[in-house]
């Protein structure tokens, strides 16, 4: 018989797969053993109450703010002079036309693209010069428009893998308490059990918000959280986002056209985005109230016209 031996790219996926699988048994079997107390976490334990309860609303304000940001680089990644701000417990809205740099703004802040000029800001500190693993360990969780996930793992080991990475240590009861209430508000009870790679790109969002909570951000920078969903599925985005407020964390939503006019309805606040630059901001009544304005030199609108940003 003769055999055909795989080539270099076959033979890289396979090791890649045994690779990711072997990786999946030992977090099963790390999260059995810290179950029965066999295995002590050497990572930096979180408390109790800061992992389970909502933040109170009388501590003291956060604010992540960005100052005079610029940004060189193609004409969609570009930013020119961006000061942005947001509070704990507020959901702003970064809308514009795809490009126009709102995502670029999330992006920096996380710490994934060098900033040229300016500053951002959290709690006071200046993150530059800090990592994205320094950030997210400080509170900044970014989701982007592919929600990352474990592809091997199944729903529940997703989020129980956040839980290790961010060093939390409590009771399995608590544990479960978390893992049940995140799976109810994320619509993933249902396919617990399954491999993230066969969820629906719809179900796989989802997880990577219930991912992103699991972390126990202050503040949450979604890109795009609403494309490509129909109905029910923003729906369902809608109240995660208000658990989020609910819980004391701030949402950063940056979103385009399409669902730009969405994004803001959840908003408190919001920023338009043009060309890289700011062309409004103000509240959500305000900017509504802006988009509904005709233009001068309009005779008549159609309905679809009715509603513009200052895109």
């Amino acid at each position: 018989m003769n055999l055909i031996a795989p080539g270099p790219l076959a033979l890289t996926v396979g090791i890649i797969t045994v690779c990711l699988a072997a990786l999946e048994v030992y977090v099963i079997w790390r999260n059995r053993a810290e179950c029965r107390g066999d295995v002590e976490s050497t990572e930096e334990a979180t408390s109790l109450a800061e992992f389970s309860s909502p933040r109170s609303s009388t501590s003291p304000a956060v604010r992540l703010q960005t100052a005079a940001l610029s940004i060189n680089r193609d004409l969609s990644d570009s930013l020119y002079d961006v000061s942005i701000a947001i509070d704990l417990g507020e959901v702003v809205a970064l809308i514009g036309i795809r490009g126009s740099g709102q995502s670029t703004v999330l992006r920096a802040i996380n710490g994934l693209i060098q900033v040229d000029s300016g500053n951002i800001v959290l709690d006071g500190d200046s993150l530059l010069g800090s990592n994205a693993v320094e950030r997210f360990r400080w509170g900044l969780t970014y989701v982007p428009q592919d929600s990352p996930v474990f592809p091997f793992f199944s729903v529940e080991h997703n989020i129980r893998t956040v839980f290790k990475i961010k060093g939390v240590r409590s009771p399995e009861g608590t544990f479960r308490t978390r893992l049940e209430n995140l799976l109810d508000l994320c619509e993933l009870g249902a396919v617990r059990k399954e491999a993230a790679a066969v969820l629906t790109i719809s179900q796989q969002r989802r997880l990577g918000l219930a991912m992103a909570l699991a972390a126990n951000p202050r503040f949450l920078l979604l890109d795009e959280p609403f494309s490509m969903y129909g109905t029910p599925e923003v729906v369902a985005v809608d109240a995660i986002i208000n658990y989020a407020r609910g819980q004391g964390i701030g949402v950063l939503i940056a979103e385009a056209e399409l669902f730009a006019e969405h994004a803001l309805s959840v908003a408190d606040r919001g920023y338009v985005f043009s060309n890289g630059r700011i062309a409004a901001e103000g509240s959500r009544d305000e900017l509504f109230a802006m988009a509904e304005a005709p233009k001068a030199n309009d005779e008549v609108i159609s309905e679809r016209q009715a509603r513009r940003f200052p895109f």
